[in-house]
């Protein structure tokens, strides 16, 4: 019970620390204006800073909210996956055999044959995707701790679910802690490293021992 409630707290933690690295992409864009500003003359700087940063704040804060809207369905699949997977494996049988039932008696054998071969490689794989995504949210997770970064439990959960999608969602996994790192009012290069490695390590591991294993 202390999974889903944890993680909402450290979700709200970073929707806390949103405003600071607000300010901080406020500042550096100033820092840019002002060295550069006598080599655009001719473009409306402070205008295109002033867009950009409305843009940017928009998508911060509707990323935040889908975040937690998917951290919010988890929570409620986490409560009620349990209850519909005892009524399902409790009538699972019954369903099954009115289903066969229906099929014709030259058609029997074949019907269930197809339907142990599907239900098997199902549930192989389904089974399969959850221990590769735990494994994976569970090595980033501690990895992120080890590291210092803060919401650490958040940031794993996440990598685990970005790990169904091939390739990029490694590195869209990187991107949300940085951005916590980013804005923290003192930080160093090592955090950043450390979320990097992590991820890195995960990945590994995923590829050389989970996927040929699993």
């Amino acid at each position: 019970g202390w999974f889903v409630p944890t993680l909402l707290k450290q979700l709200s933690q970073l929707q806390a620390r949103f405003p600071t690295l607000q300010n901080k992409v406020i500042t550096f864009y100033r820092q840019i204006h002002s060295q550069f500003a006598s080599h655009l003359s001719g473009i409306n700087t402070e205008t295109l800073i002033q867009d950009t940063l409305s843009m940017a704040g928009a998508f911060g804060h509707q990323l935040l909210l889908q975040l937690s809207s998917a951290l919010l369905a988890i929570g409620v699949a986490f409560l009620l996956v349990p209850i519909f997977l005892f009524f399902l494996l409790r009538d699972f049988k019954s369903f099954r055999n009115k289903a066969l039932g229906l099929v014709s008696n030259s058609s029997f054998e074949l019907s269930w044959l197809l339907y142990e071969r599907i239900s098997k490689q199902l549930q192989s794989y389904i089974v399969g995707v959850s221990i590769q995504c735990s494994a994976v949210g569970a090595i980033a997770g501690i990895g992120f701790y080890l590291t210092g970064l803060k919401d650490p439990l958040l940031f794993g959960s996440l990598t685990g679910l970005l790990n169904l999608i091939p390739y990029v969602g490694p590195l869209l996994s990187t991107i949300a802690p940085i951005f916590s790192i980013l804005a923290e009012p003192a930080w160093d290069w090592t955090l950043i490293l450390g979320v990097v490695g992590s991820v890195v390590i995960a990945q590994i591991i995923d590829n050389l021992i989970l996927t040929p294993n699993i």
